[in-house]
């Protein structure tokens, strides 16, 4: 697999599996910075799905960023189309503080994730995003 980022911002990621000799190749033709890495499927805590779910897919959408000292924001927006039915955003909130980058630009962790959908809901509950810290 291949990554390709220009100005700082991953534009598009090429999913190749050629041989290492025709990867190095390809490299050299592609603009910006790319990166290559090897997709992983060990079953790392995900789990196979067969069919779609009955009720759907199981999709959450959050902001995350941090807060400067100067009161300034720095976010960007992910979307994760598919959870274990079992898992709420306050888990995926949990995972993401600290770990996930505050901006498309930056290295900084974020210091908060808010729910902006949950398509379990159709929309955002006011307690979630009560509770989801930051604005």
């Amino acid at each position: 697999m291949l990554k390709q980022r220009m100005d700082g911002r991953i534009i598009n990621t090429i999913p190749v599996d050629l041989p290492p000799g025709v990867i190095t190749a390809l490299k050299a033709h592609l603009a910006g910075e790319v990166q290559e890495y090897k997709e992983v499927k060990d079953g790392g805590g995900g789990t196979v799905l067969d069919a779609l779910p009955q009720n759907g897919l199981n999709a959450k959408y959050f902001s995350v960023g941090k807060v400067h000292q100067n009161g300034i924001y720095e976010s960007c927006y992910v979307q994760i189309p598919h959870v274990k039915e079992s898992v709420s955003f306050q888990d995926i909130r949990s995972s993401v503080i600290g770990n996930f980058d505050c901006s498309y630009d930056s290295t900084v962790k974020c210091d908060y994730a808010n729910l902006q959908y949950d398509s379990s809901t159709g929309k955002v509950s006011k307690k979630e995003k009560a509770s989801s810290g930051g604005n």
